[in-house]
């Protein structure tokens, strides 16, 4: 997979409505500004990312979608970009619906999970959606993968197989463990979902890439506003 064009547009031009309305919500923290005169076939991989992200986000819509946001971005971009979308998705008061393999990224950014089982390209299973605690639990177990909480810096580390750790979270099914107060981090809102919203995007059978790091499972991860214009 590789994100490239020859689209001779300049970014501040392809970025419009970013740079009219958005500037310290996303063309600050994207640091997009020292890009605005570069041709868009001229950025790198990681700057057309950015780049793109901006201009999905910028778009009046009840539904943004994004596909694999944090590829072709070093860690502190994706940390960056995942803040970004979540306080970008409730200054809106909207959703964002995101596909993703970063298991970080996506602990980092999400409120509920879905997860899709599987053969690759052959067909696909819909379950959930999930509270972060649940969604993560069941993917985890299907890749026989056991998660902790770091204490001090809050982030998810996988625990060494059959070590200590991962016998006493595989005994008492607890792969997963989800932020909690004292991290002083998100996760509460009011959010709801239910199949019939999945439908009505027709995702019914959904492609999962035989190159994924994860080819049994598939994440989705998004937060819940309405439903109504859709950005890709």
């Amino acid at each position: 997979q590789y994100l490239e064009t020859k689209s001779d547009e300049l970014v501040i031009n392809f970025l419009q409505k970013a740079f009219d309305n958005y500037k310290m919500q996303l063309i600050r923290p994207l640091n997009i500004k020292q890009l605005q005169y570069k041709k868009l076939h001229e950025l790198s991989g990681g700057e057309l990312q950015r780049v793109s992200v901006a201009h999905c986000l910028s778009q009046e819509a009840d539904l943004y979608l994004l596909d694999e946001p944090s590829a072709y971005l070093d860690v502190e971009q994706r940390l960056i970009i995942s803040k970004l979308i979540q306080d970008f998705m409730e200054h809106k008061g909207t959703t964002a619906l995101i596909v993703d393999h970063d298991l970080l990224f996506i602990d980092y950014l999400s409120h509920r999970l879905i997860v899709f089982d599987g053969k690759p390209a052959v067909h696909g299973v819909i379950h959930g959606p999930f509270s972060m605690q649940e969604g993560m639990n069941k993917f985890l177990k299907d890749l026989n993968l056991t998660f902790r909480r770091d204490p001090e810096s809050g982030r998810p580390r996988a625990n060494k197989p059959e070590s200590i750790k991962d016998r006493e979270q595989k005994a008492d099914e607890k792969y997963y463990y989800g932020w909690n107060s004292s991290y002083g981090w998100k996760l509460s809102t009011n959010v709801s979902i239910s199949c019939f919203f999945l439908k009505s995007l027709n995702i019914t059978e959904p492609s999962i890439k035989s190159d994924t790091s994860f080819s049994k499972s598939v994440i989705l991860s998004y937060k819940l506003g309405k439903s109504l214009n859709i950005s890709v």
